[in-house]
């Protein structure tokens, strides 16, 4: 195996522990106000580490997508080039399917909470930039 893909498989998978870990870590808070306090603490790191973990997934992606090219792409295709091809491409829909059921849900849950603490009166509510705002304060109207 080149270093290229152990390189690439290593990120990946390095921050789809990372992701892995912030869901599992999310779903410990009981009650709103404790996963509000851990979004609050927690959600710049969540995100770098999803957004991480996608940029990560499209490079290791592409680079299979041209692994599997390159072996169509030899003349004469002999069978044991065809049954590597398919298994490389089989091996990283599998592989992607993975990594979006994991991000997925956090994504979800992530949305969730925000809307619900955007929503929530008082002083559970969302802070943005030290100020209590509703979205209709700071959205942009309709044909804008």
């Amino acid at each position: 195996m080149c270093r290229t893909h152990y390189r690439l498989r290593k990120n990946r998978q390095l921050f789809f522990e990372h992701v892995q870990g912030h869901v599992r870590s999310l779903a410990l808070q009981s009650g709103a106000r404790a996963r509000r306090e851990w979004l609050l603490q927690n959600v710049e790191a969540v995100l770098r580490d999803i957004d991480a973990l996608l940029m990560a997934e499209r490079a290791w992606f592409a680079y299979q997508a041209l692994r599997a090219a390159s072996l169509a792409g030899q003349v004469p295709v002999s069978d044991e080039a065809a049954h590597l091809q398919r298994r490389i491409v089989e091996d990283a829909r599998a592989a992607h399917g993975e990594s979006q059921s994991a991000v997925t849900p956090l994504l979800d849950g992530l949305y969730r909470h925000f809307r619900l603490m955007e929503e929530c009166p008082g002083g559970v509510g969302l802070t943005l930039k030290g100020r209590r705002q509703t979205r209709r304060k700071w959205q942009r109207p309709l044909g804008s």
